[in-house]
């Protein structure tokens, strides 16, 4: 399926840069430019329930419920029992937080208003969300609480390159359209998965191997990569100002189909990015 996707994404990508072979007329921003975009990503949740401590996830919250060590440490600083039998609820939706994102552009004209361009994009997302801790209540105390609610997150990078053509509309004076598309390649690493209780955090990623945690103990700890490449195709639309031929300042949000390497959830999902892009030229 993978193969059958990237087969058509390349036949769309063809097709782009056979459309800009047509035109070779000067435009108002031609040649080589470069520049700078910022903006808000607005990931989709889908992946992010890769943080959501699922007994089936590479990062398991039984890492701590199954540790005698952990298990112990919890109640006593709680004061409570746990629940043997359902010691925890986990949540149903782990969702990102939007993020900011930083990337650089450069865009070279093919002919009239029509470019090849490259970007690279860089943003570091959260998911976070709450989990249920179920207590066992001392006799005699029926009123106190029978959950605790607790911290549970996540945080990865992200790096994304995009390759595609970008095709200018003048409308007029300073003001254009611009519209994009292309080829889309992302690469996504696990900086770190931990639920919170108390004021105690605990990380779920299994970096004891086989042996589990042991308090006290010289042990060994192993290096673990989680994430990886996805890919897709991204729509950019927006509009550019030309205030010299120097400079531009691009307004526009793009659109992103693709799929995020976080084991089972993968696939593809839309996801998009408002930003503002500074173009210049001639300026190095």
């Amino acid at each position: 399926m993978r193969m059958k996707h990237f087969f058509l994404i390349c036949l769309l990508f063809s097709a782009l840069f056979s459309v800009a072979q047509k035109n070779e007329q000067e435009s108002i921003f031609g040649g080589l430019s470069y520049g700078l975009n910022v903006g808000m990503y607005l990931p989709n949740y889908h992946p992010a329930n890769f943080y959501n401590g699922d007994p089936t996830n590479e990062n398991s919250i039984d890492l701590v419920f199954n540790n005698y060590y952990y298990v112990q440490e919890i109640q006593n600083r709680l004061g409570y029992l746990l629940d043997t039998i359902t010691p925890y609820s986990l949540p149903g939706k782990v969702k990102y937080n939007p993020a900011m994102s930083v990337g650089f552009h450069f865009r070279y004209e093919l002919a009239k208003n029509i470019a090849v361009f490259a970007q690279f994009t860089y943003t570091k997302l959260t998911a976070s969300d709450v989990f249920l801790l179920h207590l066992r209540l001392p006799e005699n105390y029926s009123l106190d609480p029978t959950y605790q609610e607790c911290s549970i997150w996540g945080t990865e990078k992200r790096s994304m390159i995009d390759i595609g053509i970008n095709r200018i509309f003048p409308l007029q004076d300073i003001m254009n359209l611009f519209v994009e598309s292309g080829l889309h390649l992302n690469n996504t690493r696990v900086v770190e998965n931990k639920i919170q209780i108390g004021e105690q955090k605990y990380s779920i990623v299994n970096v004891y191997g086989s042996q589990g945690y042991i308090p006290n103990a010289q042990q060994q700890t192993y290096e673990v990569y989680q994430g990886g490449i996805g890919f897709g195709v991204f729509f950019t639309g927006g509009l550019k100002f030309v205030f010299n031929e120097n400079l531009s300042v691009d307004p526009g949000i793009t659109f992103y189909w693709n799929e995020i390497n976080l084991g089972k959830y993968d696939g593809f999902t839309p996801n998009f990015n408002p930003f503002v892009r500074f173009s210049f030229k001639n300026l190095l």
